[in-house]
């Protein structure tokens, strides 16, 4: 939701993204410059942001000349921050259930 806002061209100083979606649900027409820096921290095996959303959204920042970082830790999941995540299993097998 705070990458949302910041696409929206809100005068705010920074946002972090972490293990979000990357994909923007507003159109083409609704984007503005980012003002503030953006930071992104993903894990490089969540299935919820494949590389080639990755790959989108780095071309988006560097096209839009954003002031963006993005971290991306191997050997991660989804939810990485929460601690215990890995029992709730492999993040792959929920989505392919539903």
């Amino acid at each position: 939701m705070a990458l949302e806002l910041a696409r929206t061209g809100e005068n705010i100083a920074a946002v972090v993204a972490f293990h979000g979606r990357l994909v923007s649900t507003l159109p083409e027409s609704a984007k503005k410059k980012i003002k503030g820096k953006v930071l992104a921290c993903l894990g490089a095996d969540d299935p919820h942001v494949p590389v080639k959303q990755r790959l989108a959204f780095e071309e988006e920042m560097r096209a839009t000349k954003t002031d963006c970082q993005i971290n991306v830790y191997s050997g991660v999941v989804h939810g990485f921050t929460t601690k215990g995540i890995e029992s709730f299993g492999d993040p792959k097998d929920v989505m392919n259930a539903s």
